[in-house]
């Protein structure tokens, strides 16, 4: 079987890339992300929709919940073995699409990808400036409609499960959201009627976008060192 594997930052653009290739190719996706595995988090975690996905089959590690906890890497890699060998069976090609640093650096140290025919893009962030405007944008659409990141977060916290409130804290975005309610002594659970004011909204937008360029640099950097540490791979990569 051919693998493709798409790897990058937050907001780079990976998903779209793996929509077109797998428009092209037929070949189904199987998506590296830790945090999209939780439908409670489909808007903050940037899990497309099915017109997003333009007709292609997009397959997830497991769906959890977030009363479950993390995902650890380790379990995330055996999932990722089942699925690919599962998809094995019936495909000739396969596209793997993610940017979970602990996960992606775990296919890095083990034999997952021997065996199999494999093409690695790694898209990276060039210009900081446009990427911003592209995730400030991104942010805009996450604070609007229904539900918004702040409903999931205000459906969270009304759940009052401590398992689920501590690991929405760890993830980007959601972090930033209750960095501003601490400050400014507002309810996770208000946050959706706080977003109605134009300026709170603008704040949260801000911090939000912060909190993923914070990320996408820690994944930039990872990324870049895995292609240091690990020189077979390197010379596959296109960033």
């Amino acid at each position: 079987m051919q693998i493709h594997l798409i790897i990058g930052p937050t907001g780079i653009g990976k998903t779209s890339r793996a929509v077109q290739l797998a428009r092209k190719s037929g070949a189904p996706v199987l998506v590296l992300d830790r945090i999209q595995i939780y439908p409670a988090l489909s808007i903050g975690s940037g899990r497309p929709s099915l017109s997003e996905l333009r007709g292609t089959v997009r397959h997830y590690l497991i769906e959890r919940d977030i009363s479950d906890g993390d995902l650890p890497a380790d379990e995330a890699l055996t999932l990722l073995r089942e699925h690919t060998v599962a998809l094995a069976q019936r495909e000739r090609r396969l596209i793997l699409e993610g940017g979970s640093i602990s996960l992606v650096r775990a296919i890095w140290e083990s034999d997952y990808l021997r065996g199999y025919q494999v093409q690695i893009t790694c898209l990276s962030i060039h210009n900081w400036t446009v990427y911003r405007q592209m995730v400030y944008r991104r942010v805009l659409q996450m604070l609007s409609g229904y539900p918004s990141i702040t409903d999931e977060l205000a459906l969270i916290w009304a759940g009052g499960n401590s398992a689920a409130r501590a690991l929405v804290g760890t993830i980007a975005g959601y972090n930033a959201l209750l960095a501003w309610c601490e400050e400014s002594g507002v309810s996770p659970r208000e946050l959706p009627s706080a977003c109605r004011d134009v300026d709170v909204r603008a704040a949260l937008a801000s911090a939000i976008t912060q909190s993923h360029l914070d990320y996408a640099d820690r994944q930039q950097a990872a990324f870049a060192d895995l292609q240091r540490t690990h020189a077979s791979f390197a010379k596959e990569i296109a960033c």
